[in-house]
């Protein structure tokens, strides 16, 4: 169903003035208080203006974006169109728009989800003409993971599937993820038993395209209130990681950290979970596989208020997730560092997150220069505004980086959108 209250087209050429291309030589380092040091971007970036998806007065957070070829895909939690549950209050539903020619501009917003309960925390992926969302739905007695797709690169999207559950009705949010490949579908999250003191990652599968799904199977009961799982999928291999992160007495012990596992056969079997951070500080994961090659990377997280991690770090494998290099910073210099998103493809990797400037929240990015060895470029700031910019999420598409994050400035959050373009 397609937003009447939005404009058929929102363009991004009124926004921008064209790209400025910013150099290496020009590079200046500024020192800011707190010794964050605030760099330019790498080298050879066109970098276009930020322009607001959203663009409602309601609440619009949690934003998600994937491409495939020239379309791009963002989805987020908005209460603009929600209905009401009380006098002053609306329920969030999930938002969905596309642009089918790299980013110029972006169709009407249409609406996943429709449903009294609050719909919330959306994720996207595609797969060619493929592009499947998650999201939870907040009932009164559970939070349940609900699942939709579209096989017309987002034109139409198929009938809503009910997923999975976290019996927990106290658990605000159930942290979950989606990852595709070829005609597979990979879903994992985070459940909490009835009472809310056993805790474990689950997964499911569908081997065509999200029509059907076979039957949910445990992968570790190594989990937390906090724990947020992610998935990512490459030549039928799907890896799975997730944080442990205690805070009472247990904190230190050996179940605490970064953890690891995959399975080369749809999640019939997975291998013995594996932890990745060493002696390192850890929060929440993600990781991408792009052929043999596994990244994960970890920062603070906005499931677990108690993580203050200043640093973002990265781990890589070579060999289909078989053994791991030793953790290295991507972000030094910075403070209070969370969120990391990042993306791999033809040889490129990207990284995002948001730190915190002069008591604001920001959003960088980070390119490499090489990735044998792996090498990054100088950091940058996409947002760059008065207001907390939190949340951050990157794809990639060709020689074009796409970013996409909420933003506060304006009173009320608004998803805002920008481009890179390597040359």
């Amino acid at each position: 169903m397609l937003l009447a209250q939005f404009p058929d087209v929102r363009s991004t050429d009124s926004l921008t003035l064209g790209f400025s291309l910013i150099f290496i030589g020009a590079m200046v380092l500024s020192i800011l208080p707190g010794s964050l040091h605030q760099q330019q971007p790498a080298l050879n970036i066109q970098n276009s203006s930020n322009f607001n998806v959203s663009d409602n007065p309601g609440d619009s957070t949690y934003p998600s974006i994937a491409t495939s070829a020239d379309n791009i895909y963002v989805v987020w939690q908005d209460n603009y169109m929600g209905q009401s549950i009380s006098h002053d209050k609306k329920n969030y539903d999930i938002l969905f728009t596309r642009s089918t020619n790299s980013g110029k501009n972006f169709e009407n917003i249409s609406q996943l989800s429709s449903s009294i309960e609050l719909s919330g925390r959306p994720i996207v992926t595609a797969f060619d003409s493929n592009v499947y969302v998650v999201w939870i739905e907040d009932t009164p007695k559970e939070k349940q993971i609900w699942f939709r797709k579209s096989t017309d690169n987002g034109s139409t999207f198929d009938e809503p599937i009910n997923l999975g559950r976290s019996d927990y009705n106290r658990d605000y949010i159930v942290p979950k993820a989606i990852a595709a490949f070829g005609d597979k579908v990979y879903v994992v999250w985070r459940h909490l038993t009835e009472d809310g003191r056993g805790s474990s990652i689950l997964f499911r599968a569908s081997k065509d395209t999200g029509n059907s799904f076979g039957e949910t199977r445990e992968i570790s009961d190594n989990a937390i209130f906090t724990s947020s799982p992610k998935v990512s999928a490459s030549n039928n291999i799907v890896y799975v990681v997730w944080d442990v992160t205690y805070n009472d007495g247990k904190k230190g012990n050996k179940s605490e950290g970064i953890f690891f596992t995959k399975t080369s056969d749809d999640g019939m079997t997975f291998k013995k979970e594996s932890k990745l951070n060493g002696s390192n500080e850890f929060g929440e994961a993600q990781v991408v596989a792009d052929l043999n090659e596994v990244y994960v990377a970890w920062a603070g997280s906005v499931y677990n208020p108690d993580q203050h991690m200043k640093r973002v770090f990265l781990t890589i494998s070579s060999n289909n997730g078989d053994t791991f290099a030793e953790p290295f910073l991507i972000n030094k210099g910075f403070r209070d560092s969370a969120n990391v998103d990042f993306a791999k493809t033809e040889g490129r990797l990207h990284a995002v997150w948001q730190a915190r400037v002069m008591g604001n929240g920001e959003i960088f990015h980070k390119s490499s220069l090489s990735i044998k060895p792996l090498m990054f470029g100088s950091a940058t700031n996409l947002s760059n505004t008065e207001g907390l910019s939190e949340c951050p999420s990157v794809a990639l598409s060709g020689n074009s980086t796409y970013v996409v994050w909420e933003d506060n400035t304006y009173g009320n959050h608004e998803i805002f959108f920008k481009k890179l373009l390597s040359i």
